[in-house]
């Protein structure tokens, strides 16, 4: 064999070698950060520990419950006390929190996607104004990471897909469904930012994000659109479609549904779209609403939609005792 053609050989070879290492490194090394949302009670790693969530196995002498919602279920204990609640009523009650901070309705659609492979009887979604409103990009966690992988894939709308992704951003799917370490990246550098003096060396060439994409959209965009400052933004234009497209994958799964507009300091334009998210929801006989937009209160809520901390407990139960209401429906 000639020189040239031995040389393109081992060039070809070697090639595929550091390929397939750097694929199962990546693999191993997603390993390594997946957690267990059960022994947590939420989610990690902020907006990029979606794709990361184990969920436990359903027990077959409880209720398996499925919570989407954002930072209220994630960071505000509410799950947590609703879990204690059900000890306290011998309720066999397992509760599976998938809930993130600036969660939206088209995270939903995945997760729910997700969720319904473990046969949940009851899967919570929880609705603010925030939830339909473009406060950055799409998704706002990296759950559209996992979006092309096939037990996602067969429950979701082929409409979801086309109006959600194009082809950079579905190629960009792809790509960390089979390089893991793409999607890890984030994480990896944020974690860069807790030794020291390495960041402080680095940080002119490196850039550190926060786990949070929507707190990174809005630095990047301040003073273009005034995002940080704004009162409310305005919403996506398909919220209708994609609500419909949340319940087809829950009907896909045979699953029950729950929306819970949440306690919110709500504006006209919040009005129209709950409105409409409960006519969509109406046209389907296994989802339900539960209306507590109203209960906001300034003395009793930190800000626009977070429970101060001696109304959180109040706050739980009145959620609780809803999801209690629907499984006792059955």
């Amino acid at each position: 064999m000639p020189p040239d053609q031995n040389l393109k050989r081992r060039v070809f070879w070697a090639v595929i070698l550091l390929s397939a290492a750097g694929i199962i490194a990546g693999h191993w090394v997603e390993a390594h950060f997946c957690y267990d949302v059960d022994e947590w009670l939420n989610t990690r790693y902020g907006s990029f520990g979606a794709s990361l969530i184990r969920c436990p196995p359903h027990s077959e002498d409880s209720r398996y419950v499925v919570i989407l919602g954002n930072s209220v279920y994630q960071a505000h204990r509410i799950v947590h006390n609703m879990d204690q609640f059900a000890e306290q009523d011998h309720r066999a009650i397992q509760f599976v929190n998938l809930s993130l901070t600036g969660a939206g309705i088209s995270d939903y659609v995945l997760q729910a996607a997700d969720a319904i492979r473990h046969k949940p009887d009851l899967v919570v979604i929880g609705l603010a104004e925030c939830t339909f409103q473009k406060l950055g990009p799409t998704f706002r966690s990296d759950v559209d990471q996992r979006a092309f992988e096939p037990g996602l894939f067969k429950s979701v709308p082929w409409s979801f897909y086309l109006r959600q992704f194009n082809l950079k951003t579905a190629g960009a799917s792809v790509v960390a469904s089979v390089f893991p370490l793409a999607r890890l990246d984030p994480i990896l550098r944020f974690k860069l930012t807790r030794i020291k003096p390495f960041p402080q060396l680095l940080s002119r060439h490196i850039h550190f994000p926060r786990l949070n994409l929507v707190a990174n959209f809005r630095i990047r965009e301040r003073g273009r659109a005034r995002l940080a400052a704004g009162r409310t933004g305005p919403r996506a234009e398909d919220y209708r479609e994609t609500v419909a497209d949340l319940l087809e994958v829950l009907k896909r799964g045979e699953t029950r549904a729950l929306f819970i507009l949440q306690e919110n300091d709500a504006t006209p334009l919040a009005d129209e779209t709950m409105a409409v998210v409960k006519e969509v929801v109406s046209q389907y006989d296994f989802a339900t609403v539960a209306d507590f937009s109203s209960l906001w209160d300034p003395d009793l809520f930190g800000d626009r939609i977070h429970p101060k901390p001696e109304y959180r407990e109040d706050y739980a139960r009145r959620h609780y005792e809803a999801i209690c209401a629907v499984l006792d429906s059955r």
